[in-house]
């Protein structure tokens, strides 16, 4: 029988359901002392059975509630059954060997022979709050791991990537920090990121790579080394981490993982995280770990990726560069030996065949249409040079763009039936648009405008070519459209000796713009292109050689 146990049990059923009750149930006199204690309130907080009586309450309920009960025990004198004094109230309670527990407490005032008591039932709810704090905890690692995908989805770049991971660690998983690191070519260990409050103990950490050193056989070197995570639940216990365990226990770590993260399945980096919390890795949270270093790794694969495509096409945009501006150094050493050379003997030829013509027609009359057949040819020739030369020399950049698209045009179609026009949209009723480009995008929005309509001249058929140039965004749009036959399928397929569409993009893209084949309304085809105002990565052919 417990403690007090007579007098309850003179009150017939109530002594028997309080003894019998699942809870700890004492019950506290007018000075605040127990009077009374069911066998579980002696288990619960291991006393003996006639120990607790006459003690004040405050060995079992230390602090605000013993004080409550005193503030209130006048009011249960006079009102005792009006003024419980609170219903689930959760505090914590000490056992007798000093240790605590998680208590809910339901106070009721009862009056006795002896006086106004307060029967205390006291439910243990360590069970409780373990499954409530296990939940907040879940809860807490799946909001960590979304928004962890979430900056995953959203990072630029291997180092925004880093500097986030940390960031949302510390401040959505409640570690007290995070570090992001790796191995230099020099063999040392590099920060890439951090977040929390432990920069000073990283600072203090020295570590190795060295497998035969104590400091090389830690978390992150064995992590670096093997690609495999490291979990140490019991950091200050941990043998592995030796070490650091005067420096860990300053810091208030308790435990720790150390995650690589991978590019192409090769460990490149890892991310440490430390908690105050111990045993914190349990199964379900090492699964969610593995899934982020998996989904970290994974990123950091598309970004080496993205970096190869770029350096790629930086190369093939250098190499574009250099064989460009070895064509325009080639077309102006041609241009110069033709208008050197060829066209002006030419010249001089169909001037003696005129010659030649005018005394046949006096001794030999009968040859004279073979003479002028003959100086047809070679005018047809030097025509032929004269526009090879017009495709060769370098387009004038001094002039506004449409100006100098209407000298194209004017000399292409000069002794052809095709019918041409070029036009400027206006942006703004009234408002002059600027046409003027800087000279390496000139150079080559001319070179690919004069392609287009050489093409129109030579396989169109077309009897009519109009080209529209208009300002859009910062920079210039053409269209240059025909009526023709069109180019027929694969036009953008290049083949030997027929590359034209397929320059006329690569020069577009070379100044940061485009090129593109459509079909036109009705017949023929339209060669649409953009490109920008400036392009400083044409500087380089700004200032190339002129033909003589």
């Amino acid at each position: 029988m417990s403690a007090g146990s007579t007098w309850f049990g003179d009150q017939g059923i109530l002594g028997d359901i309080i003894e019998a009750s699942p809870h700890s149930v004492v019950a506290v006199d007018t000075d605040g002392a127990v009077a009374f204690a069911n066998g579980q309130a002696l288990r619960t907080f291991g006393y003996g059975a006639t120990e607790l009586i006459g003690s004040p309450v405050e060995v079992l309920l230390p602090g605000h509630l013993a004080d409550r009960h005193r503030e209130h025990r006048t009011g249960f004198a006079i009102h005792p059954a009006s003024r419980p004094m609170g219903i689930g109230l959760e505090v914590l309670g000490r056992r007798h060997d000093g240790s605590t527990l998680p208590v809910e407490v339901s106070l009721t005032p009862v009056v006795t022979e002896r006086g106004s008591w307060v029967l205390c039932s006291i439910a243990d709810v360590s069970d409780r709050r373990a499954t409530e704090d296990r939940l907040a905890r879940v809860n807490r690692d799946y909001r960590t791991m979304a928004a962890l995908n979430q900056a995953i989805v959203l990072a630029q770049g291997p180092q925004e990537l880093y500097a986030e991971t940390c960031r949302i660690a510390v401040e959505e998983g409640g570690y007290l920090g995070a570090w992001v690191a790796r191995r230099t070519l020099h063999g040392s260990i590099e920060t890439l990121a951090t977040a929390g409050e432990l920069d000073d103990y990283i600072a203090q950490l020295d570590l190795s790579l060295d497998p035969s050193s104590p400091r090389g056989n830690g978390p992150t070197a064995t992590a670096l080394r093997t690609g495999q995570a490291v979990y140490s639940s019991d950091f200050i216990g941990d043998t592995t981490t030796t070490p650091w365990h005067a420096l860990a226990a300053s810091f208030g770590i308790v435990s720790s993982v150390t995650l690589p993260l991978a590019v192409a399945s090769q460990p490149v980096a890892v991310l440490c995280l430390w908690s105050a919390e111990p045993r914190l890795f349990d199964e379900h949270l090492r699964a969610q770990l593995t899934s982020l270093a998996g989904n970290v790794s994974f990123a950091l694969d598309g970004f080496a990726a993205s970096a190869r495509l770029a350096r790629l096409a930086q190369q093939r945009s250098d190499l574009l560069r250099r064989v460009v501006a070895a064509q325009e150094e080639e077309r102006a050493r041609i241009a110069a030996d033709v208008h050197d050379d060829s066209v002006q003997a030419l010249a001089a030829v169909d001037l003696r065949l005129g010659l030649l013509a005018r005394r046949v027609q006096e001794v030999a009359p009968d040859l004279v249409p073979s003479v002028v057949q003959l100086q047809e040819t070679v005018s047809s020739v030097s025509t032929g040079l004269r526009h090879l030369l017009f495709d060769l020399e370098r387009p004038d950049t001094e002039s506004d763009f449409d100006e100098a698209l209407r000298e194209a045009a004017g000399h292409l179609f000069e002794h052809s039936a095709v019918r041409w026009s070029v036009s400027v949209e206006q942006r703004e009723a009234g408002q002059e648009p600027s046409l003027r480009l800087a000279d390496g995008v000139h150079l080559q929005a001319m070179r690919i405008a004069k392609e287009a309509l050489t093409n129109v001249r030579k396989h169109a058929r077309a009897s009519s070519v109009h080209v529209v140039v208009r300002e859009v965004d910062d920079g210039v749009e053409v269209s240059v459209t025909d009526d023709g036959v069109g180019p027929g399928p694969g036009a953008l397929t290049s083949t030997p000796g027929h590359r034209g569409v397929a320059t006329m993009r690569d020069r577009a893209e070379l100044v940061g713009g485009w090129c593109r084949l459509e079909p036109a309304t009705g017949e023929g085809t339209t060669v649409r292109f953009w490109v920008p105002r400036e392009s400083p990565r044409m500087l380089s052919l700004t200032h190339g050689a002129t033909p003589g």
